[in-house]
């Protein structure tokens, strides 16, 4: 019964959003750009990026330390977001090495609030944040593979859902008994599942 109980408390519906715009959003600072269609920035990032909604010369003309935020939009992909214009960039290349941005927005739910509680349920909101870039990936690589292609995956995904479910259901009967930090590994190792097979996807569609 503990179990059960554990397994639906879990599944209960909340969300996370940086903004109403976008999922995931930090403030850097803008430092040069070069003439292959990259932009430098204070921390050392050399980003690839789009001249579609701002024009080069717009961009050679921001003073340096200019303010912008490096966004993030689930299913779509990353841009250069200049606050004052409203406008913004698609990013290429350069955040390869990067943490994820949803990685990111874990890590600052989880510095707002260390209590277990609150890790719980940064985790939680973690886990939605991941199945919804899961299936925003899924729909969009089945926009792009033939016919015999989608047969295979559509069946690959299908498998993995019902192991998906099935080790939730087991880590929920592991982890139904004890304190709060039991719990805590339970909320991680769940999220765990649904960010590894997400990222997976995500890679194959080439957004990250």
């Amino acid at each position: 019964m503990k179990s059960a109980i554990l397994f639906l408390l879990f599944m209960i519906s909340t969300s996370i959003h940086a903004d109403n715009r976008w999922d995931a959003k930090r403030e850097v600072n803008y430092r040069g750009s070069d003439s292959l269609g990259f932009i430098l920035l204070k921390d050392g990032l050399s980003l690839e990026i789009s001249y579609n909604n701002i024009s080069e010369k717009e961009v050679r003309a921001w003073p340096k330390g200019k303010i912008l935020f490096l966004v993030y939009k689930i299913g779509v992909g990353s841009f250069i977001f200049d606050p004052e214009s409203g406008k913004e960039m698609r990013i290429g290349m350069g955040l390869e090495k990067e943490k994820h941005p949803l990685d990111l927005l874990l890590d600052d739910c989880l510095a707002e609030d260390s209590t277990t509680g609150g890790m719980v349920n940064c985790l939680k909101k973690a886990t939605i944040s991941w199945d919804r870039q899961l299936n925003a990936s899924y729909k969009k690589l089945m926009k792009q593979l033939k016919q015999s292609e989608k047969t295979v995956v559509k069946k690959a995904q299908r498998a993995w859902i019902k192991y998906k479910d099935a080790q939730t259901k087991a880590l929920s009967s592991i982890y139904a008994e004890g304190g709060s930090m039991r719990h805590l590994s339970f909320a991680s190792k769940v999220m765990n599942i649904t960010r590894e097979q997400a990222k997976l996807l995500e890679s194959c569609t080439g957004i990250w």
